[in-house]
């Protein structure tokens, strides 16, 4: 009996950790590192990795030694911090000359058709988590096949490497994924149209470029973008210090005020209110403060301020909208 392309890919990692495979799940060695590789047989299309490790030393993996799974297309959507893929020639026993490294983003996906001489390092001491969706070669091309300038990027007569930066969705999306119960009932279901949902924007994402050799969506990094978004949404019983947010980023006010406005779509500021309005409204449907409470509470300078800001955006007070709540029931 033939083995499953989700068994040969958990043994192709687990010939680099040396480790053992239970229930679909790698134990890595503690002489190796800490952390697992976990696989899912979504549907007959998908099957999905969830790989996570922490090594003690550099592991450097040549894509020769690894067995190729052609009925699988893999696309590779994480933090490849400090990762390195480099394409190389052998010119001796066990050695190599690099001819080029290939561009990797810290936060974004990425997918090719490269499957000899390459080598891929993983680094010692650094948080490796990555979520590698493969799907079936017919759906891959199916997706492909349906533009012109996805057509051109992933040229099946031709190498390829392509790699996209995460917009909000996607980065949202990836972070539900890792967020993932496995013992939940519909982890299965939630998972599937998760890694569906990233496949089809990365695929999207790509298809809008005006230019192919684009080499990214946004010509930044965007992490540090985003974690002053998550500074923000935890400080919403606070008034927005944006100097303190640009100290923490390592990034300058107006560098970090265009690059807000670009990936989000709105001001700092804005975002900032709309997401205490938005406490604001979950508050008020508990009843359990009064809204004096929760404007103080959300760093309202006082009630009246809150009910002046909450009406010029719901066009509704505090009042009102508890009102309203009492109605409905």
């Amino acid at each position: 009996m033939s083995k499953s392309t989700l068994t040969l890919s958990l043994e192709n990692w687990n010939n680099i950790f040396q480790g053992k495979i239970v229930d679909n799940k790698i134990i890595m060695p503690d002489a190796i590192g800490v952390g697992c590789v976990i696989g899912y047989e979504v549907n007959s299309d998908i099957e999905v990795l969830s790989v996570q490790f922490l090594l003690k030393e550099r592991v450097e993996v040549l894509t020769e030694t690894i067995h190729p799974i052609p009925e699988k297309k893999a696309i590779y959507f994480g933090r490849h911090i400090d990762t390195d893929i480099n394409v190389v020639t052998k010119v001796g026993e066990n050695k190599y000359k690099v001819e080029k490294k290939l561009p990797l983003l810290e936060l974004g996906a990425f997918s090719t058709n490269l499957t000899q001489n390459l080598i891929w390092s993983y680094p010692a001491n650094v948080e490796y988590k990555i979520v590698i969706i493969r799907i079936a070669e017919g759906y891959y091309q199916s997706l492909i096949d349906r533009s012109t300038v996805l057509q051109q990027l992933f040229n099946g007569k031709e190498d390829f490497y392509v790699f996209e930066e995460f917009d909000l969705n996607m980065k949202e999306t990836y972070d539900k994924i890792n967020k993932l119960n496995p013992e939940n009932i519909f982890f299965i279901d939630q998972l599937e149209a998760l890694s569906q949902y990233l496949v089809v924007t990365f695929f999207q994402q790509l298809s809008g470029r005006s230019d192919t050799t684009e080499k990214r969506k946004y010509p930044f990094n965007i992490e540090p973008i985003f974690k002053a978004q998550e500074i923000i949404r935890n400080s919403l019983h606070e008034q927005l210090n944006i100097a303190s947010i640009t100290k923490q980023i390592g990034m300058s006010e107006s560098r970090l005020r265009f690059l807000f406005k670009k990936v989000f779509d709105s001001t700092i500021h804005n975002y900032h209110i709309q997401l205490r309005l938005d406490e604001a409204k979950r508050m008020l449907k508990e009843k359990e403060k009064t809204n004096t409470a929760i404007a103080m509470d959300l760093g309202f300078s006082s009630a009246s301020h809150f009910s002046m800001v909450f009406k010029k955006h719901f066009n509704i007070t505090p009042k009102e909208y508890r009102n309203q709540l009492k109605g409905n029931e």
